[in-house]
Parts: C-alpha cells; structure tokens; sequence
C-alpha cells in the first residue's frame, strides 16, 4: 500500500516558476508591515517576508 502511494507521488513535478507580483505601493505596505512589527504583532521574520513581497521577492525564510 505505501509502495502504490509513493508512486502516486512520484509523478507529481514541481513548479519553481512562481514569482509574486510587486506591490502598488512598497512603501505603504513596508511600512504598515514595520507598524505592526513594532506593536509586536509579527515577528521580524514576518517583517522581512512582508517586506520581500512588497518588493516584489520571494522570500524563503531563515
């Protein structure tokens, strides 16, 4: 039963080719982003995530 399940899978390729679109406005996201940073809403990991999509990044984490 596992052996059919990894199969299924097997055939499944990734798609790498996503790339999030840049933001209208960086600025005002970066810095309602930066707001809720320093209310300690977000992490600063979540800080640099926002930010990195706001530009128009992937962002992949620490």
């Amino acid at each position: 039963m596992a052996a059919r399940a990894n199969a299924s899978r097997a055939g499944v390729a990734e798609d790498d080719s996503y790339r999030p679109a840049r933001s209208a406005n960086p600025a005002d996201d970066i810095a309602r982003a930066k707001a809720l940073l320093d209310a300690g809403t977000i992490t600063p990991g979540e800080f640099d995530a926002l930010k990195s999509k706001a530009l128009g990044n992937q962002y992949f984490g620490a």
